[in-house]
């Protein structure tokens, strides 16, 4: 009986709890049906708008190196093995040595290979000589075949170029005589007239101007037909019989000479055949003794020594860089970079290329000392999105970006060290910001909403921004309230996602068509690039002028080695990079 009564006692207590339960959770579920979980939960997400100064940077981590460092490669023909090696993380100068290979073979080959030469050129001296000794037999015959040549041809140069001027030269001012004297006497006659028709000469006096006139006349002509018979007959001829003689002079003496070469022929193939053994055993010589300078590698360069095989990117089957261990040619031994000198390779999202460009100053922390900082410039901006980035995650576009760190490093700062850099893009101070969460899309408008009983949206401009804030153009007034987290929309069609608006497609855009036939297609494809590639330059030009004045040159550098189809491919990559900033989108 008494336990009965506990255990009833028990049941009235828990059927009591249970009743306040559902009690609270209807209260509580009533007051979220009234001011919706949202608008709950976003009264406390809140932000009061008002001015402050506004930093403007991009950080990104990247790796520590070196701007200068060079590959130390076996240049050894064959496999050798390594006799002395360099400790590695040692700090050399330029001329130090590296490494030495093992030569004792090398030295072998060599001294058989001196050898060999001195041979060759003891048999090649004696053809040499015999060859001197019969072209001196020879020379005589040509000699004289050569003087009768000279004699010839002076005599044809004396003629042509001395007699014959001369001769053309006296016909020539005969001709200029006789028509000056025949002007005289024209000019005679003429005033012999003049003077009989007013009666002061006789008629005699002008029939002997005329005969003198005549005479003159006739001499003009006879110096002219003299001169024309010296160049078309006399000339020629004269001219033709000393050529004829100065070519049977020449052909004589290549007579002489090809009897001469005949005789020499055995001779010269003689020393042909010594000499390119010479040659042959020369050149094998000089390749075993710049072998043999391989053998002992030093630095080009002053810089801190790291073994290759300690850079993480070594083959499967490559072996260590030790003393004892046989390389191969062509093999990476060592990494030589100068430590005098580092800095920082970035990988910056592609939103944000449009705010980089080269001479930006930067800060950049390396991780193993957090408490420093060293201050860096921007030297060299990627062109094209990183490939190795690409080839990981397609979606991703990022871009190589070299920050020189302008400060000296301690010394046992090493390249391969993981690093921070923040460059700085833009300071603004005393503008309105906002967090960039507090930024929504609504179709073609950025919007804020101001928190209240109902949230109220309000169309803003926005400006630059960083990877917490964004500045507010137009649109808020400082001591307004949004909220951070903006509202859920009845309206499905409020936040565009795509690319068109459900008013924007007609019923004609929504029915099916056929494709048109495939030739019709290339035609059309065809005109339409062709289309773009007229107006390319325009485009370029005008997007070039919206980059920072610093990328100016690098990229119309680049821009002349592109082809059609790249250059179409940068444009627009630089379109969507422009419409990003404008937008305000964040990484």
């Amino acid at each position: 009986m008494c336990e009965s009564i506990v255990f009833w006692g028990n049941m009235k207590k828990i059927l009591i709890l249970l009743i306040v339960l559902v009690a609270a959770g209807g209260g509580i579920a009533w007051y979220y049906r009234q001011a919706g979980p949202d608008q709950s939960l976003n009264r406390l997400a809140v932000y009061t708008v008002s001015p402050q100064n506004m930093l403007i940077s991009v950080t990104e981590g990247g790796t520590l190196g070196a701007v200068n460092e060079i590959t130390i490669t076996s240049e050894l023909e064959g496999n050798a093995q390594i006799i002395q090696l360099v400790p590695e993380g040692t700090i050399v100068k330029k001329g130090d040595l590296l490494v030495e290979l093992d030569s004792s073979d090398l030295q072998e080959r060599l001294s058989q290979q001196q050898i060999n030469y001195q041979n060759a050129l003891s048999t090649f001296t004696r053809a040499e000589e015999d060859l001197a000794i019969q072209k001196s037999q020879n020379e005589s015959n040509i000699r004289e075949a050569e003087l009768a040549v000279d004699f010839a041809r002076i005599d044809l140069e004396k003629y042509r170029d001395g007699d014959w001027p001369q001769d053309r030269k006296n016909a020539i001012s005969a001709i200029t005589i006789a028509e000056a004297e025949l002007k005289r006497s024209q000019d005679r006659l003429t005033w012999t007239k003049q003077l009989e028709g007013q009666g002061y000469a006789t008629r005699t006096e002008m029939e002997a101007d005329t005969l003198t006139v005549t005479r003159k006349e006739l001499e003009l002509e006879q110096a002219r037909e003299k001169l024309r018979l010296l160049e078309k007959y006399e000339y020629p001829q004269k001219l033709r019989k000393l050529q004829a003689e100065e070519e049977r002079k020449l052909e004589e003496m290549e007579r002489v000479k090809v009897r001469a070469l005949s005789s020499l022929s055995q001779k010269e193939a003689d020393l042909e055949s010594k000499k390119a053994t010479l040659e042959l055993q020369d050149a094998k010589l000089q390749r075993l003794m710049a072998q043999l300078d391989k053998t002992r590698i030093v630095a080009p360069q002053g810089g801190m020594v790291v073994y290759a095989s300690s850079t993480g990117n070594r083959r499967y089957n490559q072996a260590q860089i030790v003393e004892g261990a046989t390389v191969r040619q062509r093999q990476e031994l060592i990494k030589l970079p100068d430590t005098s000198q580092m800095q920082v390779e970035v990988k910056v999202h592609e939103s944000r290329m449009n705010q980089i460009s080269r001479g930006q100053m930067a800060y950049v922390v390396i991780d193993a000392m957090p408490d420093r900082r060293f201050r860096g410039r921007v030297s060299k901006i990627g062109l094209l999105p990183d490939a190795q980035s690409n080839w990981m995650n397609p979606d991703l576009k990022v871009y190589s970006t070299e920050i020189i760190i302008e400060e000296p490093l301690p010394p046992d700062v090493k390249p391969g060290l993981s690093a921070r850099a923040e460059i700085i893009v833009q300071k603004l101070e005393d503008v309105l910001t906002v967090p960039i969460q507090s930024v929504t899309s609504v179709g073609d408008d950025q919007v804020c909403y101001l928190a209240g009983v109902t949230p109220t949206p309000v169309v803003v401009e926005i400006g630059a921004y960083n990877k917490s804030h964004i500045h507010i153009l137009k649109g808020l007034e400082a001591g307004q309230v949004v909220m951070l987290n903006p509202p859920k929309t009845e309206d499905p069609t409020s936040l565009q996602s795509g690319v068109m608006k459900e008013s924007e497609v007609t019923r004609e855009d929504a029915e099916p068509r056929v494709p048109p036939p495939a030739e019709t297609v290339v035609a059309e494809v065809t005109e339409e690039k062709s289309a773009a590639v007229d107006d390319v330059e325009t485009r370029f030009q005008q997007a070039l002028a919206r980059m920072p004045e610093e990328r100016r040159e690098q990229v119309r550098e680049a821009w002349k080695e592109l082809s059609a189809e790249a250059r179409l491919e940068m444009l627009q990559r630089m379109s969507q990079r422009a419409r990003g900033a404008q937008r305000g989108t964040g990484e």
